[in-house]
């Protein structure tokens, strides 16, 4: 994040007369070599260079800068909208060319029901259209559309390209979602990824069911939640970003739903990933009706690359319709591993399977996909995965061999230590599990004058012994009679 004051001739002048903050250049040198060089050897970059590192930076969501102002007051509207021509990207406003957007925000409205604010980079859309959720891959219908003028609805019935405005109607889309073609949506920017999970409880017992809609609408909104509803022990966990937030997810529930919670302490979110090569087959044809066969070729992905899927099988044997609802499945199935985490980094063929004419349903291969998948992970075996963080830390020379040592001993990698005078900036990755207290002991090793950043690194192999597993929560693939009955609705 960067701060400024003023308006664009004032920051110029700033920058010409060599008295910039330099915290503003060594925000920037964090992105950029030539910067960093430049800042270590205390030399002062000309504005055109920062201006056009600065632009470049903000374009790739780099950086994000924050400007001060009060509209009440009329003060630094003007430099807000100087700013916003001179350093943000602009938009395209081609309404000709295929639809292709982008859902940012869900909110829930008391009389209007489900709204979803997007931002739409080509085409357009009016009324009743029906339009493409390529993240879910199936069509919704758009009831209506508002475009918000000083925190008023407006129904204007259309949005162009280059606008922003709000669409009822959508009543499966998420924030994040991509409409059309995702061919100019900017590559999404996630600034945190949740890492821990926590239980909700209800300090009234009677008040579950009631506080079970509560967490789904504020998943609905916010898809970070990934609310995890245990049915058979009435549990409902949340992922959240730190301590912080379950003061304000409580806030919310009383504020808004009148409902006081209680919270488990944190667990972390381990995953897991193949060890080998495997086949998940599975055969659902009893009891009737039913008949889904699939058959999938399964191998462990790079590392980061989540979930890749593919189909090679032809219409001829699994319609189009029952392969997109194997496809929407494969998600579902992978939440739980033989580990009892989410399976990640694995590559999906499709390379066998079979309909019937009279018996198939899109069910049915939900169904056969769980079970086909699981029996492919249990051949596999499972490697476990921890969360990893990028940290950064800024201390006096002094504390260097203190700071280090702990660092080690909770198994962190430095990749970097930069020398400013006094101080020297660390850099490298720690697990998330060893790490929770660092904030604090680094405050005590340092006499609370150490300053300590992190950001997400992703995920990387560990032990058993250093991570952790658990079981299966709910009822197991692997257990085919239960399973099919409880998704029969049977039990």
């Amino acid at each position: 994040l960067i701060e400024f004051e003023g308006n664009y001739t004032e920051i110029k002048n700033i920058f010409l007369e060599n008295s910039i903050d330099r915290k503003v250049i060594e925000k920037l040198s964090e992105n950029d070599d030539e910067l960093m060089e430049m800042f270590i050897e205390e030399i002062t970059p000309s504005f055109d260079l920062l201006e056009k590192k600065l632009k470049e930076q903000i374009k790739k969501a780099a950086v994000f800068p924050i400007l001060y102002g009060s509209a009440i007051k009329n003060q630094g509207m003007e430099e807000l909208l100087d700013f916003i021509i001179q350093y943000l990207p602009h938009s395209n406003r081609d309404i000709n060319l295929p639809l292709s957007g982008v859902i940012f925000k869900i909110e829930h409205h008391k009389t209007l029901g489900k709204l979803a604010s997007i931002r739409l980079f080509r085409g357009k859309i009016e009324n009743r259209d029906t339009i493409f959720n390529y993240s879910l891959k199936k069509e919704e219908k758009v009831n209506n559309i508002w475009k918000i003028y000083s925190q008023k609805m407006e129904e204007t019935g259309e949005v162009f390209a280059g606008d922003i405005a709000v669409l009822s109607g959508l009543k499966n889309s998420k924030p994040g979602d991509i409409l059309g073609n995702p061919q100019y949506v900017p590559k999404k920017s996630n600034l945190t990824v949740s890492v821990i999970k926590v239980l909700v409880i209800p300090q009234k017992k009677e008040q579950y069911f009631e506080l079970t809609k509560a967490l789904e609408i504020l998943a609905d909104e916010d898809p970070l939640l990934d609310l995890q509803w245990n049915k058979s022990e009435q549990e409902l966990y949340i992922k959240i970003m730190g301590k912080i937030q379950i003061e304000v997810i409580a806030s919310i529930l009383l504020s808004r739903f009148d409902l006081e919670v209680e919270f488990g302490d944190p667990i972390i979110i381990y995953k897991e990933t193949l060890m080998n090569k495997s086949i998940g087959f599975e055969e659902y044809t009893m009891p009737k009706p039913c008949w889904a066969i699939v058959k999938f070729d399964m191998k462990p992905g790079k590392p980061g690359s989540g979930l890749n899927y593919k189909s090679s099988v032809s219409f001829d044997k699994i319609a189009q319709r029952y392969q997109a609802e194997i496809e929407r499945s494969l998600a579902n199935a992978l939440r739980q591993g033989t580990l009892g985490w989410e399976v990640t980094d694995i590559e999906i063929e499709l390379i066998g399977g079979e309909h019937h004419n009279i018996h198939s349903r899109a069910g049915d291969f939900s169904i056969a996909t769980a079970m086909a998948i699981m029996n492919g992970l249990v051949i596999a075996q499972s490697k476990l995965l921890e969360p990893i963080l990028y940290f950064k830390i800024n201390i006096h020379k002094d504390f260097l061999n203190r700071v280090t040592g702990e660092l080690y001993q909770m198994r962190g990698e430095i990749s970097e230590n930069i020398n400013l005078n006094d101080y020297i900036i660390i850099k490298g990755t720690i697990p998330v599990s060893t790490s929770i207290d660092l904030s604090a002991k680094l405050g005590s090793l340092t006499g609370g004058l150490g300053k300590y950043q992190t950001n997400f690194a992703g995920y990387r192999e560990c032990t058993i012994e250093q991570g952790k597993t658990r079981g299966y929560i709910g009822i197991n693939p692997l257990d085919r009679a239960k399973f099919i009955l409880n998704a029969r609705k049977a039990l």
